[in-house]
């Protein structure tokens, strides 16, 4: 029997890899994870970040910086951007800095982002008031997520999306 791996990724990380048979898994709760997937050469990345817009300098705990290093890696390494497909979730209602909504500028700003490179969003998970641990698997391309606290509402759910726990 073989070993399965998982790649925990952290808020600023994120991962590119053509292995079969692992996960790529974070902790989200207003910060937002980008799941991309080439299905023809195999290559899947995932990011986790924490700010909407640009950073100035390349941070990639900020949304556009994260997104775009993400999508460069993968073409680098041999995946087409025009073949990208993404999975987008986390961005919950956790805190509200003064009258901003940190979450909901995440959500935003990943959506306008995906939206203008033209990579599709295959499935998404966002929005309401609960963390999530996400588990995107690299064989099949699909995304597990356990939600802690309340439960997601059946609208934030797709068929991709797949609660256990």
């Amino acid at each position: 029997m073989s070993k399965k791996y998982v790649y925990e990724l952290f808020v600023g990380d994120y991962l590119i890899t053509k292995e079969k048979d692992i996960m790529l898994s974070t902790v989200l709760g207003s910060c937002v994870a980008v799941c991309l997937a080439d299905k023809a050469t195999g290559i899947v990345g995932m990011n986790h970040f924490m700010l909407p817009g640009w950073s100035g300098s390349n941070d990639a705990t900020y949304c556009l910086d994260a997104t775009s290093r993400l999508i460069t890696e993968m073409v680098n390494q041999g995946a087409p951007a025009d073949r990208l497909r993404a999975k987008v979730f986390g961005g919950a209602t956790m805190f509200r800095i003064g009258k901003k909504n940190v979450a909901e500028s995440n959500i935003s700003s990943i959506f306008s982002f995906l939206s203008q490179h033209q990579i599709p969003v295959e499935a998404a998970g966002t929005g309401e008031g609960c963390a999530r641990r996400i588990y995107f698997c690299s064989n099949t391309y699909t995304v597990h997520v356990r939600s802690f606290g309340k439960a997601l509402h059946p609208a934030q759910c797709d068929s991709e999306y797949v609660t256990f726990g």
